[in-house]
């Protein structure tokens, strides 16, 4: 029998008229979810709308940043320029692709977000660059296709089942065994191979144009991006690392 409730008050107590399966149809979805659907934009072109968007999705407001759009030809490109560079580089990334994401989702022809920071770490560069397409952002989210992305912005629902039950999973803690910390040889690779630590390296790879977030399992805690380089090279494992992503 499907139950009801009305709608009045008794003192400073209030109840409602609706019918329990409405309420909870209402209360399913969270105010920060519906933000977003209503702030969702058809056209990257359209700047304040991609601003609004930004705001509402809380891309790092404490940063002080500039955006850039380049939308003469395609693929469409939303460009975000932080000012200064974060405290911790591999925690920012992750949340900013996460950040990402939500915008190629929520902007229907956006093909790409880029977001920069500059740095100074001694070898001539000063600006971190990095990307997330919507193929990337479909195989972060697990999707078999990248017009899979579109349902996610069909209403205040979608949205709150991207928040849910996808983008917290897009980053696993650890993708090593863990088998002691503290022990030498605490983690094992998918080979079988162990190392001590688990190491993070931020780089951008010759010829290449964007940086890159590595994981990668090591028995030193100074990794570089020359060592991930030549683990690549080789398959991914050289004698020093092994590159788990």
């Amino acid at each position: 029998m499907k139950q009801h409730c009305r709608f009045f008050e008794i003192g400073n107590a209030a109840f409602s008229e609706k019918d329990a399966e409405e309420l909870e149809a209402e209360y399913a979805v969270s105010p920060y979810a519906r933000s977003l659907y209503e702030a969702k934009n058809p056209y990257i072109g359209d700047a304040p709308a991609d601003e609004r968007l930004i705001e509402s999705i809380g891309v790092f407001p404490d940063m002080k940043r500039t955006m850039e759009l380049m939308t003469e030809e395609e693929p469409y490109v939303l460009k975000i320029h932080f000012e200064e560079p974060p405290q911790n580089e591999v925690s920012f990334h992750e949340e900013m692709e996460k950040k990402a994401i939500l915008l190629l989702c929520l902007i229907d022809n956006a093909s790409q977000v880029e977001w920069t920071y500059p740095i100074e770490n001694g070898e001539g560069q000063r600006e971190r660059r990095f990307y997330c397409g919507r193929e990337q952002a479909a195989g972060r989210l697990g999707l078999d296709k990248i017009e899979d992305m579109e349902r996610f912005a069909e209403s205040a629902d979608g949205v709150q089942n991207l928040l849910t039950e996808y983008i917290p999973y897009i980053y696993p803690e650890i993708s090593a065994n863990n088998i002691g910390l503290g022990v030498e040889g605490a983690y094992m690779s998918p080979e079988g191979q162990f190392y001590q630590y688990i190491a993070y390296v931020v780089g951008r790879l010759p010829g290449e144009r964007y940086d890159q977030v590595f994981q990668v399992l090591a028995d030193e805690e100074d990794v570089t991006i020359e060592d991930v380089e030549e683990a690549l090279s080789e398959g991914g494992v050289s004698e020093k690392i092994y590159v788990l992503r």
